[in-house]
């Protein structure tokens, strides 16, 4: 199999669906590569590292300001945990995949809706 090049749009690409909270399987298909692969990359060259962790600390640090803007507006305390439960998924706390019928995909949405509404 020929060496895939990693282009600028590719990296572009790495932030913004990580950014979005997508998952690498996800990203990995978007590219057409399989996840080694992207793990591969992500091991080896420093830039695609960098375009998965930059777009992960933009979604935290987006959520965090949802969370604390949510928080003083006094708004609903579902809505602070919920943000409370996506940080700790991100920030590599063992979470749980479903809490009361809610499932992780369900709580990025929802913030991420309210993310864009802003």
């Amino acid at each position: 199999m020929a060496k895939v090049v990693v282009t600028d749009t590719m990296l572009n690409t790495i932030t913004n669906l990580s950014r979005l909270g997508f998952t690498q399987f996800y990203i990995a298909n978007v590219l057409g590569v399989p996840t080694s692969t992207l793990s591969d990359w992500k091991r080896k060259n420093p830039l695609v590292a960098d375009a998965l962790s930059i777009g992960t600390d933009g979604l935290l640090s987006d959520v965090k300001s949802k969370l604390t803007e949510t928080a003083l507006s006094g708004s609903s305390a579902s809505a602070v945990s919920a943000g409370q439960f996506l940080l700790n998924k991100y920030e590599g706390s063992d979470t749980p995949t479903t809490v009361a019928g809610v499932t992780d995909d369900d709580i990025r949405d929802e913030i991420l809706s309210e993310l864009n509404d802003k």
